[in-house]
């Protein structure tokens, strides 16, 4: 027994070793074209092979690290062979067991059926122009649950310089104040966020700001751009142009939505007609075969 535990101990250290030096990456092809690579621990007949233990130890581990995953990995699996084998012999219900793995197996295999069939079979992209015939269509379907906002949001400590010239910046949509706000922000800023080209959902600014905004709603029909201070910082925030909650989204904004809804579409209806069509031709050929009552 002593001599057998010291075997495994000198087995777990050549593992552990190879494990450090290699990183712990496996060649699966290595893995699957033989089992010589070492047994480790047998367990009812079930073998644990050296390929198997340093496929599952972690990357980047040192020699000691590596060496108590080992062991650690061994522990788990020999007491899950234990366990599995008395489940065996004392499950009560092993019929409904097997059911239910069967029923797995089944839709586990329909499932990756009617992917690859998808991939085949539809095409993975939609135009533009079908997209937004959707859009137009299908409006009230996309109604947003959060207020949008197109702008800019800066955050600057009180003693940075040149706060004047950016207080005019940052009120200014033109070039030169996005070039002359850009440099500023490299050396300056806290944060710094331009979105006038895109929509964002306006609670993540809000939550940005020291007090918060309580009505949202009303703060956006109100306020053009925002100043606030705290003890350490100047808040500022350009609203170029918002949506509020409840309204139809811009087209870009629920481009990826709307492809999402089309794309969920066409799956559902190829394989509806799919199922119709395998269903038609077993009828056809008489592998269907209905029992009267």
């Amino acid at each position: 027994m002593l001599r057998q535990r010291i075997a495994y101990f000198q087995l777990c250290i050549s593992i552990a070793c190879a494990c450090s030096l290699a990183g712990c990456s496996t060649d699966s092809s290595k893995k699957d074209s033989g089992r010589n690579d070492g047994a480790v621990v047998s367990v009812f007949g079930e073998t644990l092979h050296r390929s198997d233990v340093a496929g599952m130890v972690p990357k980047g581990l040192g020699k000691k690290d590596s060496l108590m995953s080992v062991d650690m990995l061994v522990r788990k699996w020999v007491n899950e062979q234990l366990l599995y084998e008395i489940a065996k012999k004392n499950i009560s219900d092993k019929d409904k067991i097997d059911e239910m793995v069967e029923n797995y197996r089944k839709t586990l295999i329909i499932y990756s059926y009617q992917e690859d069939l998808l991939k085949e079979n539809l095409p993975q992209r939609i135009g533009d122009g079908e997209l937004r015939k959707y859009y137009e269509a299908n409006k009230e379907k996309l109604i947003l649950s959060s207020n949008l906002v197109k702008g800019i949001y800066l955050k600057v400590p009180l003693r940075a310089p040149q706060k004047d010239e950016l207080l005019k910046w940052y009120k200014s949509t033109s070039d030169d104040a996005k070039e002359h706000i850009e440099k500023y922000s490299l050396r300056n800023t806290v944060a710094y966020e331009y979105f006038y080209d895109s929509w964002k959902d306006f609670a993540e600014i809000a939550g940005a700001l020291p007090q918060g905004i309580g009505d949202q709603r009303q703060f956006l029909q109100t306020h053009k751009t925002y100043e606030v201070r705290d003890s350490s910082y100047i808040y500022l925030l350009n609203i170029q142009e918002y949506k509020l909650a409840g309204s139809v989204p811009p087209f870009e904004y629920a481009k990826s939505q709307v492809t999402d809804l089309m794309m969920n579409q066409r799956k559902e209806a190829f394989l509806r007609k799919f199922e119709n069509d395998i269903y038609k031709k077993a009828l056809g050929e008489k592998n269907i075969q209905f029992f009267k009552p």
